[in-house]
């Protein structure tokens, strides 16, 4: 399949939205914690943030919500603007939030349950999206009984189901180990690519971002401002190979370079020189 910088035009659902900043500040008190944001996020888009702790991507996306509001600016969704809780979407955040009580089936139709929605008719879509990420058999598995990444799935589930145009996702794998989260950016890459979500997706992983998106956008230390944005021309839908290229690296250390000049990352000052390794003085490596 061709290298996109967006999902093909037949890719894009029609219920698909983007979002619009302008000029998007936040405070809180004394502290500027975002300041001047403005940005697009296309319709059927996985965009990443990136950025410093502090930095303001989970206000951004909590604003985005509808759930706090911005100090100065807006911010638009469908070209709507966002000026109280937003039902139409989806959030997944980096704690799972399962009710102990209710098996991973029921955990997935509290979304439908709590907006009144028909059961009946949702239910065959969430054991579809549990088969998806591989927890069929588990539907009737409760949290305690499950790892970490299964109720990370079953959160993701949970936040798709009631088929939103628009996902909002905080560090949803931070907490998981390596190989668990490198199998939950398979099953998010392909939810997107099957399903064509528009996504903003906060992590403090490059890799991950470079993985899953379109585009990465690398933020500032607070105040949080735009730096700059990286458009990712990478094949979709993509596999666990496509790190192993050149180009992936390539925006990786694109990215790490812009934390090195941002002073977030620091060089090592004890790094051994290549021009001196192997040297010895009286008669010990220097």
């Amino acid at each position: 399949m061709p290298s996109t910088l967006k999902p093909p035009r037949e890719q894009v659902s029609r219920d698909s939205v983007g979002i619009e900043y302008r000029a998007v500040t936040k405070s809180y008190g004394p502290v500027h914690a975002l300041d001047e944001v403005s940005f697009s996020v296309e319709p059927g888009s996985f965009v990443s943030l990136v950025g410093p702790s502090g930095c303001g991507k989970s206000t951004l996306l909590l604003m985005t919500a509808g759930l706090v509001p911005t100090t100065t600016g807006s911010i638009l969704i469908g070209g709507g603007t966002v000026n109280s809780p937003q039902t139409e979407l989806g959030i997944a955040f980096q704690d799972a939030t399962l009710l102990d009580w209710r098996d991973a089936l029921g955990n997935v139709m509290l979304q439908i349950e709590a907006r009144h929605m028909d059961r009946s008719r949702y239910e065959p879509a969430a054991r579809t999206l549990l088969s998806q990420v591989g927890l069929d058999g588990f539907e009737r598995a409760y949290p305690r009984q499950m790892s970490g990444g299964m109720r990370q799935r079953v959160s993701l589930c949970r936040a798709l189901v009631h088929d939103p145009p628009l996902l909002l996702m905080d560090e949803p794998f931070g907490a998981l180990d390596y190989l668990t989260r490198a199998q939950l950016m398979l099953d998010l890459h392909n939810l997107w690519y099957e399903r064509s979500k528009t996504v903003l997706f906060v992590t403090h992983s490059v890799e991950e971002a470079v993985f899953l998106s379109n585009r990465v956008i690398i933020m500032t230390p607070r105040p949080g401002r735009i730096d700059r944005t990286i458009g990712i021309d990478l094949p979709t839908p993509r596999n666990l190979h496509v790190r192993r290229s050149a180009k992936f690296s390539g925006y990786v250390d694109e990215i790490t370079a812009a934390f090195v000049e941002q002073g977030v990352l620091h060089e090592s000052l004890g790094a051994p020189d290549a021009d001196r390794e192997g040297q010895k003085v009286d008669g010990r490596p220097t």
